[in-house]
């Protein structure tokens, strides 16, 4: 397998935990986040349990990409390495992301076992520090698909 089919290869794998993550996010807003989670018990322990697990999942995967670093980087074309960077900085947005979405798990889920007082100034801090570094895995992502284009369609 030649670096630009690595590189592909990867990067689809990044992608299917973007998916998961997504799926994580989706819950949290169907079960935590709407109207009617207001009528019903929300089980934050699962939700905070599926946030730790996404999120060492991203974890575990830029170890991957960083073994690769070391061992391919330096045989790698320049567009290559635009692309390898980038999505290394994908996967570290994704890291952070969903670290602070699990520390926001953790906070409703101590606060529904009555562990904590959380009071709206907190979770709205939280849930801002979210939607940022939501923003900046997208704006890297677009980067990213920028990058894929240029890469599997140039000669390089």
């Amino acid at each position: 397998m030649n670096n630009k089919e690595i590189l592909k290869e990867t990067a689809v794998k990044v992608n299917a935990l973007l998916t998961e993550y997504v799926e994580v996010h989706d819950k949290i807003l169907k079960d935590a986040a709407s109207f009617s989670s207001l009528f019903k018990h929300v089980n934050f322990k699962e939700l905070y349990d599926d946030t730790i697990t996404i999120h060492s999942k991203f974890y575990y995967k830029k170890e991957v990409i960083s073994n690769m670093k070391d061992t391919m980087y330096d045989y790698l074309t320049r567009i290559e390495k635009e692309f390898f960077n980038c999505l290394s900085d994908y996967v570290d947005a994704l890291i952070k992301t969903t670290e602070i979405l699990s520390a926001q798990m953790k906070l409703l889920y101590d606060r529904s076992e009555n562990k904590i007082k959380l009071s709206y100034k907190e979770y709205i801090t939280v849930n801002k520090q979210y939607q940022e570094s939501v923003g900046e895995y997208l704006k890297i992502g677009g980067r990213l698909n920028d990058l894929y284009s240029k890469l599997y369609n140039s000669g390089e």
